[in-house]
């Protein structure tokens, strides 16, 4: 009884936790809790600017590269710089929006202890998914580059 309290307000600052297959005082099944503490959320600086300033960005920024996007594809003006810009734009609008549901829970209700289902939601979006499109939107970076270089360089062959 005297374990289970000590998790209720999470684990002391200098309480290390081993839990590894390795070790035989380790039983994964009589350790299973349904409710994972936070660590992230200790201090108010997080919680307002996670909270309530990152969405507000993120969805102000979405909004603008839906301008991009909107402007970009019109017939006329229709380039091969201007695609790229709307890919950059697309997966910038995407590095911020797939996190925006799991960190506006996590931070705007000043969740401690949250279930396992949106734990591995809020670590999943900000560890993998947001930092693969945001590698996209530097390799998307890197290919107008690429594509301006050879514009400039050889102009004859990028018109074609």
């Amino acid at each position: 009884m005297e374990n289970i309290s000590a998790y209720e307000n999470g684990p002391d600052p200098g309480q290390h936790i081993n839990h590894n297959d390795t070790d035989p005082t380790f039983d994964d099944d009589s350790n299973s809790f349904d409710d994972y503490y936070h660590e992230h959320v200790n201090s108010i600086f997080e919680i307002v600017i996670y909270g309530y300033i990152l969405p507000v960005l993120v969805i102000i920024s979405s909004l603008c590269n839906c301008l991009v996007i909107g402007g970009f594809l019109r017939k006329h003006i229709r380039t091969s710089a201007n695609i790229i810009l709307v890919l950059i734009a697309i997966s910038d609008s995407l590095t911020g929006l797939v996190t925006l549901p799991a960190t506006f829970y996590v931070y705007s209700r000043e969740q401690m202890l949250l279930s396992k289902d949106w734990c591995n939601a809020t670590m999943i979006t900000r560890l993998y998914i947001a930092r693969a499109f945001h590698t996209i939107s530097v390799w998307e970076t890197v290919l107008l580059w690429f594509q301006r270089f050879l514009h400039v360089r050889h102009p004859a062959v990028a018109n074609r």
